[in-house]
């Protein structure tokens, strides 16, 4: 195939263009309507959005409310993260300072005690939750938490499963926002009951993570990545992120690209830093779908600004934290 380095669509977009591996040979994209993009999307209907600066402004929305001038931190919910078991502080500690960075009022961590201090150094603002399922369920933490993030580090241990079944069990029955990431993503798909009994659960899976919750390979998950965002919501009764170039977003009736992001968020614990970023956005919105939106879209929005001003190479997750408080303050 040609390997462009400019390609342009005619009237509208085409979705097979701005997604997974079309990236590679489409170079710069651009659309000429022809003065028939109106007419052709009056006739036409879709269910599937390209999430663009432009159609922010059509949509008329802000991109969080602005905050009184009495507000304090418990106006920006607690938000609690879960992950980080031995040999894998990081995941976490990024998850759990992009919340910070998003506007997250509070934030606790669950992490395994061998972690303790290496997840809280230098971040005096992370609060240490308790260590372990029985002692986190003798506590009111958790039920005092507005929101959860489980999965960054989690492994798949006794440890973490006990962790993910209290968290899935809690979430259920108060209702509670949770996403669920990495290893949760796993444990998740091995439940016998997986379906989610909670109306804002978020998944976040990679390719290969997409392939294991609908029980195919990566090759078909990436061949029909609409199809493949649309499944997992509808199986899992979820919002499902479907990270890759051109993230898609759904609920499992409408499909959202979205169109930031470059190649050089290609490095560890960018997924990470997305899903702490969702974490802190559920909390400041009443539009859980819109929030997960606004999340992806503001994470890749950031690596576009690093990558402006000094390449793509060499982007590790921590240096989107400063430009993500930028933007959530636009």
């Amino acid at each position: 195939a040609v390997i462009a380095s400019q390609c342009v669509t005619f009237i509208v977009y085409k979705q097979g263009l701005l997604t997974g591996q079309a990236a590679n040979f489409i170079g710069k994209l651009s659309l000429a309507d022809l003065s028939l993009g109106d007419a052709f999307k009056a006739k036409v209907t879709s269910q599937h959005y390209y999430q663009t600066m432009a159609l922010q402004q059509k949509l008329n929305k802000p991109f969080l409310p602005p905050r009184r001038n009495a507000s304090h931190k418990g106006n920006s919910g607690h938000l609690l993260t879960i992950g980080g078991n031995v040999g894998m502080p990081g995941a976490i500690r990024l998850a759990s300072e992009a919340a910070l960075r998003a506007g997250a009022g509070l934030l606790s961590v669950c992490c395994h005690r061998e972690n303790t201090v290496l997840v809280f150094s230098g971040r005096a603002e992370l609060m240490i939750a308790e260590n372990t399922a029985e002692q986190l369920s003798q506590t009111q933490r958790l039920a005092l938490a507005n929101a959860c993030v489980i999965g960054p580090g989690l492994g798949r241990d006794t440890w973490a499963k006990s962790l993910f079944k209290l968290v899935l069990d809690e979430c259920s029955q108060s209702n509670k926002p949770v996403v669920i990431d990495a290893d949760a993503i796993h444990l998740f798909a091995n439940l016998t009951e997986n379906k989610l009994n909670i109306d804002s659960a978020i998944l976040t899976p990679h390719p290969k993570e997409a392939s294991v919750l609908l029980g195919c390979s990566v090759k078909e998950v990436e061949q029909d990545r609409f199809n493949a965002v649309k499944n997992i919501a509808q199986k899992y009764n979820c919002i499902c992120l479907l990270k890759g170039a051109g993230t898609l977003i759904s609920d499992g009736e409408k499909v959202v690209i979205n169109s930031t992001g470059n190649s050089g968020m290609a490095s560890g614990g960018m997924g990470d830093v997305v899903s702490g970023i969702i974490g802190a956005l559920l909390m400041q919105s009443d539009d859980k779908f819109y929030a997960t939106c606004l999340a992806c879209y503001l994470h890749g929005r950031a690596a576009d600004n690093i990558a402006k001003k000094i390449g793509q190479r060499g982007i590790i997750a921590s240096d989107l934290f400063v430009e993500i408080q930028q933007l959530v303050n636009e």
